[in-house]
């Protein structure tokens, strides 16, 4: 089964680094969450880690697993890919970002609490980020205040 490694980073003053990407299929710029298609030979880890690089530009300190194993989007359809979610911490820019030849991107750095507001008024739609951000909440409490 086709699954992808999907990464929200996070920088030490607690702003998330998102992509705007266009999605040609719905021929829209879409905010989002970085992440890939899978490589049979790297582990999810290791594709999350390669996509946040190329297309953000950026090292996690630390990677860490939101959930014990990949998850669907939706069961019942076709669509039969799965996710590995991670949240990236301290993340430093250390290049400018190297998309693939048909990927048209820019990142961006936004404040939790606007990046929350932006989910909560429709700015953000993609369902894989939504869900990403709700998973690594908890988990960023201890940097900063997520209420």
């Amino acid at each position: 089964m086709p699954w992808a490694s999907i990464i929200l980073p996070v920088t030490p003053s607690g702003e998330v680094v998102a992509v705007e990407q266009f999605r040609f299929a719905k021929n829209l710029w879409i905010i989002e969450a970085a992440g890939g298609t899978a490589d049979e030979t790297l582990t999810p880890e290791e594709i999350a880690a390669e996509e946040l690089l190329t297309e953000c530009g950026y090292v996690a300190e630390k990677l860490i697993p939101l959930l014990p194993d990949s998850v669907w989007i939706d069961p019942a359809s076709s669509y039969n890919s799965s996710f590995y979610f991670f949240l990236g911490t301290n993340c430093k820019k250390v290049s400018e970002p190297k998309p693939e030849r048909l990927e048209i991107l820019e990142t961006h750095l936004i404040p939790w609490q606007e990046w929350k507001r932006m989910i909560q008024d429709g700015r953000v739609r993609d369902l894989k980020t939504i869900a990403i951000t709700l998973l690594a909440e908890p988990h960023l409490l201890s940097f900063f205040d997520c209420r």
